[in-house]
């Protein structure tokens, strides 16, 4: 199997020294190094994931799990071991979607704080929603949730809320809530796209032509900004954004986008160029990339040094790589 993963895509990117490397790390790296990069379906790939719940991260996480059902002090607070970024970062470990503990949590916030209107309210005074909270929810709801019925409808709502929520720009921006913006905001759209993706593979009947016209546009949001470029001058948004972290929490940067459009399959477009050779300059002699910032907040478990090489991000970096090698 190695051998024809070799043979076929990137054997200049990943080493067997570097392919060991990365299956030395905690189960959910191996789980999915060998999902996404070796395309394993075997029973070992089935037998890693059993595992995500039961050791390491998977477990250390878990156990934090409050006797209400919550993480950290309420579904937003603190950051970041709060029930919220909790969930989210249980659904990039690759953790069974049935695992009691998140599944009791996604279904305990639908019902406390998911409006009529499919708006999560999360403010103390219940009355304000935030576009940028609601699509990360959507996104561990969607990852999480049943096939029931029920659960359907909820994942629905949440997906009209988002669509109803679009700026003229064909994007959005979650503090169009609190202010007059008339710009749409990177950070908020690539939550969107993210939950959108995975709704779409759940719900793939479900206001089909709305939800592809909503991607496709938001995508074009993205491209035309060259992921992070200023529309007014043409020069990086933010320096932070071209500093690859992880968790990445709702913080936008390069590998993010690049990671995005690679789990999304779509075609290499030329406006992802400069992003791609942002994130190429980063990959060290030994084929690793690092973790270049850490973003201040509680943690539940510190998975990487920072300024270290990261199995995370050298994971993620091949993964894209992979996915539109052909263009490089």
């Amino acid at each position: 199997m190695y051998a024809l993963f070799y043979n076929r895509y990137m054997s200049e990117y990943l080493t067997r020294e570097l392919l060991d490397w990365l299956l030395d790390g905690d189960v959910s790296i191996q789980y999915m190094v060998r999902r996404h990069l070796l395309m394993d379906n075997t029973e070992t790939l089935k037998d890693l994931r059993g595992r995500i719940p039961g050791e390491g991260w998977g477990l250390e996480i878990l156990e934090r799990q409050c006797s209400d059902g919550d993480w950290g002090r309420a579904y937003y607070q603190p950051k970041w071991t709060s029930t919220h970024y909790t969930l989210l970062e249980l659904m990039h470990l690759g953790i069974p979607p049935d695992t009691t503990g998140p599944r009791l949590a996604v279904k305990r916030t639908i019902d406390r704080l998911l409006g009529e209107d499919g708006g999560l309210y999360v403010t103390a005074d219940g009355k304000t929603t935030d576009d940028c909270i609601g699509a990360m929810f959507l996104q561990t709801a969607v990852y999480f949730s049943t096939d029931s019925s029920t659960d359907t409808k909820s994942l629905e709502r949440m997906a009209d809320h988002l669509l109803s929520r679009m700026m003229p720009d064909g994007a959005w921006n979650c503090r169009s809530v609190r202010s007059v913006v008339v710009h749409s905001s990177v950070h908020t759209t690539i939550s969107c796209l993210e939950a959108f993706r995975l709704f779409r593979e759940r719900c793939p009947d479900y206001r089909q032509v709305q939800v592809e016209e909503a991607m496709e546009s938001a995508e074009e949001f993205l491209l035309k900004h060259e992921l992070c470029k200023s529309h007014r001058t043409g020069e990086v948004m933010d320096n932070r954004m071209l500093k690859i972290s992880w968790p990445t929490r709702w913080y936008f940067d390069i590998l993010r986008g690049l990671e995005y459009f690679a789990d999304a399959g779509r075609t290499w477009d030329d406006r992802l160029e400069w992003s791609m050779n942002v994130l190429m300059s980063k990959r060290r002699r030994d084929g690793r990339w690092p973790v270049q910032n850490r973003h201040p907040g509680e943690s539940h478990v510190q998975m990487e040094k920072t300024g270290g090489p990261s199995r995370w991000n050298t994971f993620r970096a091949l993964k894209v790589i992979k996915a539109f090698k052909a263009a490089l």
